[in-house]
């Protein structure tokens, strides 16, 4: 990534360019919002959308690129509050451009925790997972997990609020039954929350 010239703004922390396409989702709301970011620091990011978001609401930024190539990666969710949010000119791509504070730890893999409301941590965990819905059995990755939830990438899409069964493996391999269900669903994955071992 390269440093925007000669930090002319004298911030504390150096503004990097990385233009991306990024999903936005407001921490109140279930549905998601395109947008495109084009720089960010280790404290705040700057993106552009057509939805106009106001200042103090939060929300989760999805990115999926790696950082100053803009070639596609690992999903990253970063947690997020909106700062400012203006019109952008007329000729511009999108209607709106905003400008965020990111929770403590800036990209990472998951929401940091300095600014998380989350009761349990998340640890990277990236294990081969089997699900079982009403209708259909199929295998994703697990990303993330906590005490109380885990993110899980799959080639499927279940809606969000659906129910279903989990096997997930532990330190020996051996598969631990749970139901679970659907909090978010994304082309980049899903959230689950634990509902009970089997």
């Amino acid at each position: 990534m390269q440093p925007l010239t000669d930090n002319p703004e004298r911030r504390k922390r150096v503004r990097l360019t990385q233009v991306c396409p990024i999903r936005l989702r407001e921490a109140t709301g279930t549905g998601e919002i395109a947008g495109r970011m084009f720089n960010r620091s280790e404290t705040g990011i700057y993106f552009e959308t057509d939805t106009r978001l106001d200042p103090g609401s939060e929300l989760y930024i999805g990115v999926g690129c790696v950082p100053g190539t803009g070639a596609a990666a690992d999903y990253a969710c970063l947690r997020a509050r909106i700062v400012w949010c203006r019109e952008l000119a007329d000729d511009a791509h999108y209607f709106y451009g905003c400008g965020a504070t990111l929770y403590a730890g800036g990209v990472s893999s998951e929401p940091a925790a300095a600014g998380e409301r989350r009761r349990h941590l998340r640890r990277a965990f990236r294990k081969p997972v089997q699900l079982v819905d009403e209708n259909a059995f199929y295998k994703g990755v697990a990303e993330d997990i906590s005490a109380s939830g885990i993110f899980v990438k799959s080639g499927k899409q279940p809606r969000s609020g659906q129910s279903v069964t989990m096997g997930i493996p532990d330190k020996t391999g051996r598969m631990v039954m749970v139901r679970a269900k659907v909090v978010w669903s994304n082309g980049a994955g899903f959230g689950l929350k634990f509902t009970r071992t089997l």
